[in-house]
């Protein structure tokens, strides 16, 4: 079993430093307590937990939870699982002061590792993805557009690079059409299959909402039956709202503006996408625009494509 010692013995040499020289003890006693000889004292604790980074915080919780005598310290072990002002800083710097074009890449990928590192402290495997409102010609909502995610084992750090299209037939598109975030504590007890994440046995989603606006949103799933406590949801929760930094204006869409269509399975998509032909395409025939611009051409077209198939005939 991983316990709170087992953490603490896990420990980087300068981080363990560090938390010797904060709390004001000496190495021959942390040593004590990485090999069960003595249990800091309450208070001592207690700072142990404000002390500890992030991840390290994050594996902490999990161990005190299966602990029955240390247990009642998973509150503060929890409270204590927010977003450091300096990362969020350097988050919203990034999409401040990047060139546009990789004003979105650069700062999501900046909160989706830390992202992950918190979500997956144990290392049993987790995956997260950024889907986006995508917006038809007449600035109505009809789709949910896969944008970018990254995951660990059993699936890939970065996953998804093809962009795909859910609606209402996704978790996240019920989650962005009810403006709330959701929880599924057992996949095998729901219908929801899309996107199809192979492996997933827990699941939960964020909005990504400004007042009443609404961008988008973040899903994360696990390979683990009810991997995600409420401290763990509200942290999705902060990171959408972080991550609200990387949507311009025009990206934001009010709730009447929403109306998911149902969209086919992602194999299905498959023989319809075919993205990046279609960009090859694309900049064959409009060498001068940005790419930006090329891409949005590209997704308008992939979108009708989709809603033309015979299952909406």
């Amino acid at each position: 079993m991983h316990t709170w010692r087992a953490v603490l013995a896990g420990l980087a040499t300068n981080t363990r430093r560090r938390l010797v020289l904060s709390l004001d003890v000496n190495e021959r006693t942390f040593r004590r307590w990485i090999d069960g000889q003595t249990t800091p004292h309450d208070a001592t604790f207690r700072r142990l937990l404000m002390t500890l980074p992030l991840v390290e915080r994050a594996q902490m919780f999990y161990a005190l939870r299966d602990d029955e005598v240390m247990q009642h310290y998973t509150d503060e072990c929890e409270e204590a699982l927010t977003i450091p002002p300096a990362f969020r800083e350097n988050v919203i710097q990034a999409a401040t002061t990047s060139p546009p074009e990789l004003r979105f890449p650069t700062a999501t990928q900046l909160a989706l590792i830390q992202m992950r590192g918190l979500l997956d402290s144990m290392q049993q495997g987790v995956c997260i993805i950024l889907f986006c409102c995508f917006p038809s010609s007449d600035k109505q909502v009809r789709s949910l557009l896969l944008r970018c995610g990254i995951g660990s084992r059993p699936w890939l750090s970065t996953i998804w690079s093809e962009r795909r299209f859910v609606g209402c037939e996704s978790f996240i598109g019920r989650s962005v059409m009810e403006q709330k975030s959701l929880y599924i504590p057992d996949m095998r007890c729901t219908l929801f299959t899309s996107p199809p994440i192979n492996g997933a046995l827990s699941m939960a989603t964020g909005i990504i909402r400004r007042g009443t606006a609404i961008a988008g949103g973040i899903m994360v799933a696990s390979t683990q039956l009810d991997s995600f406590s409420a401290s763990h949801r509200s942290y999705l929760d902060q990171y959408c709202d972080l991550l609200g930094c990387v949507f311009h204006a025009n990206e934001w869409y009010a709730p009447e503006q929403i109306a998911l269509l149902a969209y086919p399975p992602f194999h299905e998509q498959d023989h319809v996408a075919h993205y990046r032909q279609r960009m090859t395409e694309c900049l064959q025939q409009m060498p001068f625009a940005s790419r930006q611009q090329r891409e949005w051409e590209v997704l308008h077209q992939m979108e009708q494509d989709l809603l033309r198939l015979p299952c909406y005939d």
